[in-house]
């Protein structure tokens, strides 16, 4: 039925905590509405989240500084619609880490210990797993590589930032430029 809404949320328990379900949750639900043999999450749904957050991250790569030593933190919030369709509604950085659900009491400690414990094993907190492990369980997150390409130096990204940029000013100011064009830029010496 089409017309199927929600009349009794519990409104002193908040919208967020009512609504948010665990991956976990999610596939067991898809599993129930579209059976198990279809697999649902891990076959159809995954790998296309796993496409877009890669998409996203080759967007940002020249626009969010690197810092020797350190990583940046990305927050990726989907929608699936009713034709199992993923949708990015927006892309956090330095999303909050507060745990004000009981789904994020359980995955922000133990993805934030498991992803310390793959930049440092020696000194990897009680949860953390390397990197090579077999995951511990389908509660605690897991940090999958989704891709790996060649590595550029930082000058040759500075230099395909600032060529890109001169092509979008360029755009701007009428001059003729194919839109690949102006977000490809040759990377070279």
């Amino acid at each position: 039925d089409d017309d199927q809404h929600v009349d009794d949320v519990d409104e002193e328990e908040g919208d967020v905590g009512v609504h948010m379900w665990s991956s976990t949750e999610f596939s067991a639900f898809l599993d129930e509405k579209y059976g198990t043999e279809r697999n649902v999450w891990q076959a159809e749904l995954l790998p296309k989240l796993r496409q877009m957050a890669a998409q996203v991250m080759h967007s940002t790569q020249d626009a969010v500084p690197s810092r020797k030593g350190s990583f940046e933190w990305f927050g990726l919030d989907f929608l699936i619609d009713d034709k199992l369709q993923p949708w990015l509604l927006e892309v956090n950085i330095s999303p909050d880490m507060s745990t004000a659900t009981e789904v994020l009491q359980e995955l922000v400690p133990a993805g934030v210990s498991d992803l310390l414990g793959m930049f440092f094993p020696e000194q990897s907190q009680d949860g953390a797993v390397e990197a090579t492990e077999d995951p511990p369980g389908d509660s605690i997150p897991r940090w999958h590589l989704v891709f790996k390409g060649k590595s550029f130096k930082s000058e040759i990204l500075s230099k395909r930032h600032w060529l890109k940029k001169a092509k979008l000013a360029g755009l701007r100011a009428g001059k003729a430029y194919s839109i690949r064009d102006a977000m490809m830029p040759k990377l070279g010496p």
